[in-house]
């Protein structure tokens, strides 16, 4: 379903101007169709659910959250590329107002899905005997966390903090409840670090 949903949010950018002269549609048409993929997306983003965790080795943040995060990204693409539309309508007044169409800034669409995907593609691995924890994103390492000076748990929040001071903060709400558990679990168990739980 994640993936229809993405594939709809495209195909609703893939509906300018030109493209929909070959296909024959008008502009309002391009419009409605462009709504219309849109809107299913982000129906479809919002029912889905997180898969059962196989591997617990590396752990990624659930199916729910990455979802929403790209929800939030697109909800943000649209209003800002409408309001460049309309600002742009205002400063040109008449021959602007029936070419409104936000879904034609591709390229802006294009940055902020980099970012909702890059964001939301958190992996967190554990060296073979535990004395490390490297965190990635898209193949980058993000973070290199080893020499724990301390830990800390809450409800919502892991808290790392290296010898050199260095805090790394992990929201647990966006992991599944598994991999929620490993992760902490694994934290402390890392050797000889200290540990405190917030109450």
């Amino acid at each position: 379903m994640h993936i229809l949903a993405i594939s709809l949010l495209f195909l609703s950018i893939m509906l300018e101007e030109s493209l929909s002269q070959k296909l024959g549609f008008t502009n309002l048409t391009s419009l409605a169709l462009s709504i219309a993929f849109f809107s299913i997306g982000l129906i479809l983003l919002y029912r889905v659910k997180n898969v059962r965790d196989i591997s617990l080795k590396k752990i990624n943040y659930s199916e729910e959250f990455k979802s929403k995060l790209l929800i939030k990204y697109m909800c943000y693409w649209l209003a800002i590329a409408l309001l460049i539309d309309v600002v742009i309508a205002g400063l040109l007044e008449e021959q602007f107002w029936p070419n409104i169409n936000p879904f034609d800034s591709s390229i802006l669409f294009l940055v902020l899905f980099f970012i909702s995907t890059f964001s939301s593609a958190l992996k967190v691995e554990f060296s073979t005997d535990k004395s490390k924890v490297k965190c990635s994103r898209l193949g980058f390492i993000t973070s290199n966390i080893s020499n724990f000076k301390d830990v800390k748990v809450s409800d919502n929040e892991l808290i790392i903090i290296s010898q050199d001071n260095g805090k790394f903060i992990f929201q647990l709400e966006r992991f599944t409840k598994p991999m929620r558990d490993s992760l902490v679990a694994s934290c402390l168990n890392m050797p000889n670090k200290p540990f405190k739980q917030d109450k």
